[in-house]
């Protein structure tokens, strides 16, 4: 089991009271199970932990993954040593066999979690080194076998704790940019059915070099925003009022740094930041507040041990 029991990390570096590890299980399997069969303190826990996990998860957050799921699904043989070669790199999950090479421990943790970096908090000056992973996997391991087994992996050679709290962290709300609540030239409602037309997918995505585009059908504000945390590095809640799904055609320049204060300045050759765009292409906004988040806090990290 990864999770830690421990207080945590501190009183001055936590703002908030610690859930139960169980913050996610119970969200996620409340209406499987009747809380009249769980103990009275457990049912006002799973209780509350379901309707705030559900609230953060309608506005646009995801919570972590299950640290506790699938225990015993472990690698058949794993190899892991510090990278040599940063110039090179391999990401792979091919029947049988996972690699990960160049890879820095903090995203190797964001993958086997399910989870984005920015909301992974605590841990040592080690959680950027970077490292090559090399492992076998049992015939017909799926996607969520492999995150247990890397969880598990950086249980047994990373001595790796963690346990999921609450705290307080920077966030963006999506809102309407203009008084009139008008959308913008890209932001259009969906009046077909597009999963019904192949030809046109509901939902697709392009990152470039310097410019990143996202287009599609059948976006929905929530969606949006979802993606749009992973762009500028914290959670980004939903609070457009819109419903409905919509076509949108989104598209900036990464080379331009993601924040208010460059919202309004000038634009490079090869388009404009992801402030700007959203308010000329869509009519949508980002602004700035702060919330209790689901994150995933490291207790306990170690050098690996050998293989």
């Amino acid at each position: 089991m990864l999770v830690s029991t421990r207080a945590g990390l501190g009183s001055d570096s936590i703002e908030d009271t610690k859930l139960p590890a169980r913050l996610t299980q119970v969200a996620g399997r409340l209406l499987e199970r009747p809380v009249a069969t769980q103990s009275p303190g457990t049912a006002m826990w799973s209780l509350i932990t379901a309707v705030f996990v559900g609230v953060l998860m309608g506005a646009g957050v995801r919570a972590v993954q299950d640290v506790t799921a699938n225990s015993d699904t472990r690698f058949e043989v794993a190899s892991v040593r510090p990278t040599r070669d940063i110039a090179s790199g391999a990401w792979s999950a091919s029947p049988g066999r996972f690699v990960r090479q160049n890879v820095r421990l903090k995203a190797l943790i964001s993958y086997g979690f399910g989870i984005d970096e920015y909301r992974i908090v605590g841990g040592t000056s080690m959680m950027e080194r970077r490292y090559d992973v090399e492992a076998t996997t049992p015939t017909g391991s799926t996607p969520d076998d492999l995150r247990a087994m890397v969880r598990n992996l950086l249980a047994d050679r990373f001595s790796l704790r963690v346990h999921e709290e609450l705290r307080r962290m920077p966030v963006y709300y999506l809102t309407v940019a203009g008084t009139d609540r008008s959308l913008g030239p890209n932001l259009r409602r969906l009046r077909v059915d597009c999963s019904k037309d192949p030809a046109q997918p509901c939902v697709t995505g392009f990152g470039g070099a310097t410019a990143i585009m996202e287009s599609g059908r059948d976006w929905t504000a929530i969606a949006l925003a979802r993606r749009l945390s992973g762009y500028v590095g914290r959670v980004v809640i939903d609070r457009t009022g819109l419903t409905g799904p919509f076509e949108i055609r989104l598209q900036w320049s990464s080379v331009l740094e993601a924040g208010p204060a460059r919202g309004d300045s000038k634009t490079v050759e090869d388009g404009v930041s992801l402030f700007t765009a959203l308010r000329e292409q869509l009519g949508l906004k980002l602004d700035p507040g702060s919330e209790r988040v689901p994150v995933l806090a490291v207790d306990e990290i170690h050098e690996p041990s050998e293989n």
